[in-house]
């Protein structure tokens, strides 16, 4: 499962309580081994690839501002191919819908949005009849519930939306944080702290954060440097990205990192990893990284479901 570079957004910091849990944790974060590979193999002597058992084809999404759309790779494992394929024109990365649900805004005196299904429509509003403004659908917390992030007031507000019709508060979100989106039932973000002046990067610290959908928060990381990507795998391990360029690779009982950005999980231990146009298969068990395949652009982000 992977979770392509973030969306960042704005809204109203309401984290009090989780960041007191957060900082009681930091110190656990920090007694953690960390190891980094001494050197990365170059692209001229792949060698021995470490790979699934069965093939997997990986949809790997780059980034073309300048071009008339955004470009698709088509890389399979184990044979280490890459293949370009043609996206339609005016295809672009954030334009994928994370779902085959819509929202429509109401063509109404107040402008009520309405998230749609086939056969069902619930209009966003909160129990005291105000309608929320700006919503974002993010997907599928299950079958029967949905994902949105909505604006109420001056911040930003995450919400379920039921299919019989009951929209939720789950929590107010950060004044800054990226957004990865709901994956294995839960909402996962990264606050970060913004510089001071409209063109100050953003700054650290960082905390990893998981919405359930019932609401409740955990932290799950706290970094002085700023989290911009992440990844996990079905077993629970957690691979994430600094804007440094420099990942951390969290498992049950061991913790290490390296320079790279993390894409996905391919399955069976392996994550693939980008250092700038070059991608690597790393086998989490072993700590083993492998050369794969050269781009002739910088990736963004990448998907095992097809994109086409």
């Amino acid at each position: 499962m992977g979770f392509q570079d973030g969306e960042r957004k704005k809204g109203k910091l309401a984290w009090l309580g989780t960041a007191l849990v957060a900082f009681g944790v930091a110190s656990l974060a920090g007694a953690l081994a960390m190891r980094w590979p001494a050197t990365w193999p170059g692209q001229g002597n792949p060698g021995p690839i470490i790979t699934a058992a069965s093939s997997t084809q990986v949809w790997i999404m780059a980034a073309a501002p300048l071009a008339a759309q955004d470009r698709i790779f088509v890389l399979s494992l184990p044979e280490n191919t890459l293949e370009e394929r043609a996206a339609k024109s005016g295809w672009r990365i954030q334009s994928e819908p994370p779902s085959r649900l819509t929202i429509v805004r109401e063509e109404t005196r107040d402008g009520v949005w309405t998230l749609q299904g086939t056969g069902w429509s619930v209009a966003l509003r909160n129990h005291r009849g105000q309608a929320y403004q700006d919503p974002t659908l993010l997907g599928s917390f299950d079958r029967n519930h949905e994902g949105v992030i909505a604006r109420m007031r001056d911040g930003q507000i995450l919400l379920s939306v039921s299919r019989a019709g009951e929209v939720q508060e789950l929590t107010q979100l950060p004044e800054s944080y990226t957004s990865f989106g709901i994956h294995a039932h839960a909402f996962w973000l990264a606050s970060f702290q913004q510089g001071e002046g409209l063109e100050s990067p953003p700054m650290g610290p960082s905390m990893l954060l998981r919405v359930d959908a019932d609401g409740a928060t955990s932290t799950v990381a706290i970094e002085q440097q700023v989290i911009n990507s992440l990844a996990l795998d079905p077993m629970g391990n957690i691979a994430y990205g600094f804007e440094n360029g420099t990942f951390h690779l969290q498992e049950a009982y061991s913790a290490w990192g390296g320079q790279g950005r993390p894409l996905l999980w391919t399955g069976d231990h392996h994550l693939l990893m980008a250092r700038e146009n070059d991608l690597f298969l790393v086998d989490s068990s072993t700590q083993a990284i492998t050369f794969v395949a050269h781009l002739p652009t910088i990736p963004e982000s990448a998907s095992l479901s097809p994109v086409l």
